[in-house]
């Protein structure tokens, strides 16, 4: 398949997701570029790695991996954990517009690839009316920072994102989600990095029975949720993720939350196009456990970015657990 030039990869992107997603993989890129190299910069001599996915299939676990960088330390105890948990492992290469399963994937994982490529050939995600409003919106929205983004910029963000809907869209992997970040050094171990950017609730509802056994809290029904609401700043984590949390708690792998703590929406208040911060913000960091998920409290999927626009239930944490840090401009 021929090579895309920066125009029609951002014509693509702008067709497969909505405005708020695009913002969101912008901030991806934005901690990924600054903020995960500021972290490793105050806690030099490890390794770390992005391009991690985790579903389920066929009702087992498993991880995938976009191997085209080299695998790093980060990756090698990653897929140690990951194996002393039964989960299964696979790579794939992402190039030219098209998925290549590697030669010891399973055969489930090579129909998957399939019509992962069958799927980008017939541009499902990125045609039709929808896809037209999508397009128009994302111009109006996030055109003019993407037309002075790099070209290796964009591409990075098609196929990050891409990847995720296409493998998505074929059915066969269930609850697929990306990990932000994995870093591992010998003083911290291994850990999986979840980053947001949120501005805490002001209150939530408190679990009667916190976690326990190691498993998540239930929330519950909407009939016995209690009418009392704890009026205690709060950082929401979607269930999603706490599922996540709970994987990493069974895998021994710590789980660190980040957070930059704003109201503001806008990925150019934040960073330019060359993802350089423009002035200091304030970065919250906490590596959770279960009990800290102390609360519940709702979100409208709308404003959120998520893929479902349904009420969402979010597991909370007090914010007075965070640790405060400044990340500097520039």
């Amino acid at each position: 398949m021929p090579e895309s030039n920066s125009a029609d990869l951002i014509t693509e992107l702008f067709r497969m997701d909505e405005p708020k997603r695009i913002a969101g993989l912008l901030m991806e890129m934005f901690f990924e570029r600054k903020i995960f190299t500021y972290l490793a910069d105050k806690d030099p001599g490890g390794s770390f790695s992005t391009g991690w996915l985790m579903g389920r299939h066929d009702g087992y676990d498993i991880a995938l991996r976009e191997c085209t960088a080299p695998l790093q330390d980060a990756d090698k105890k990653f897929m140690e954990h990951l194996q002393r948990g039964s989960w299964e492992i696979v790579q794939f290469h992402f190039a030219d517009q098209r998925f290549s399963a590697l030669g010891d994937s399973p055969d489930w994982f090579r129909n998957c690839v399939n019509t992962a490529n069958n799927i980008l050939v017939s541009k499902t995600l990125t045609s039709g009316e929808k896809a037209d409003q999508r397009l128009k919106d994302n111009r109006k929205v996030h055109g003019d920072f993407f037309s002075r983004m790099s070209e290796a910029d964009i591409r990075h963000a098609w196929q990050s994102r891409t990847i995720l809907n296409v493998l998505m869209k074929t059915g066969l992997i269930r609850l697929i989600k990306d990990i932000d970040a994995i870093a591992y050094n010998e003083r911290r171990g291994l850990r999986v990095f979840e980053f947001k950017r949120k501005y805490p609730a002001r209150g939530y509802y408190r679990f009667q029975e916190p976690a326990q056994f190691g498993r998540l809290p239930d929330i519950p029904a909407i009939r016995d949720i209690s009418s009392e609401l704890i009026k205690q700043a709060a950082f929401g984590l979607d269930r999603g993720h706490a599922l996540t949390l709970e994987v990493c708690r069974e895998l021994q792998i710590g789980y660190v939350y980040l957070i930059l703590n704003s109201s503001e929406t806008r990925p150019e208040h934040f960073f330019d196009e060359s993802f350089r911060s423009r002035q200091s913000h304030e970065l919250l960091y906490h590596s959770v456990e279960l009990r800290d998920l102390v609360g519940y409290h709702s979100t409208d999927g709308k404003d959120s970015g998520s893929f479902n626009r349904n009420k969402r239930w979010q597991y909370m944490i007090d914010r007075k657990v965070f640790k405060e840090y400044a990340l500097p401009a520039g």
